[in-house]
C-alpha cells in the first residue's frame, strides 16, 4: 500500500483505516482481497452493503462509509473520494476496467 508523504494509494487507504480500527492488512490489494474478512453473497443492485465492507476489483479496493458510499483512492479524482458505489463501479467498467471481484465483511469493526 501506497501511503507516503507524497500521498496514498487504495490498498494503502484500505490498510490504513483498518490499522485505526485495530485490524492488520497485507500490503496490496490482491494480498488484502485473500487476508480480511468473510466473502458476501453477490447482490448486483447492492442492496446487502454496510458500513465497513470492502470493495475489490482486479488492483483496485474502496471501503464502503455506509451502504451506498464508497471511499476511495483513485486515479480518476487524483485523490480520496466518496462517491455513490453504483457511479464508480459503472466508471471503472466504462474504461474497460474489471468487474467487482469480491466485497469483504470484516467482523469486529
Amino acid at each position: 500500500g501506497g501511503k507516503t508523504s507524497q500521498g496514498i494509494d487504495c490498498s494503502g487507504l484500505v490498510q490504513l483505516c483498518l490499522a485505526r480500527a485495530g485490524l492488520s492488512a497485507p500490503r496490496d490489494t490482491d494480498m488484502q482481497e485473500k487476508a480480511i474478512g468473510a466473502a458476501l453473497s453477490w447482490d448486483p443492485r447492492f442492496r446487502n452493503l454496510q458500513r465497513g465492507d470492502v470493495v475489490f476489483w482486479r488492483g483496485h479496493v474502496g471501503i464502503m462509509r455506509d451502504p451506498v458510499t464508497l471511499i476511495h483512492a483513485n486515479a480518476h479524482h487524483m485523490f480520496v473520494a466518496q462517491e455513490p458505489l453504483i457511479e464508480a463501479t459503472t466508471r471503472i467498467l466504462a474504461h474497460g476496467q474489471a468487474a467487482i471481484t469480491s466485497i469483504r465483511r470484516l467482523e469486529n469493526v
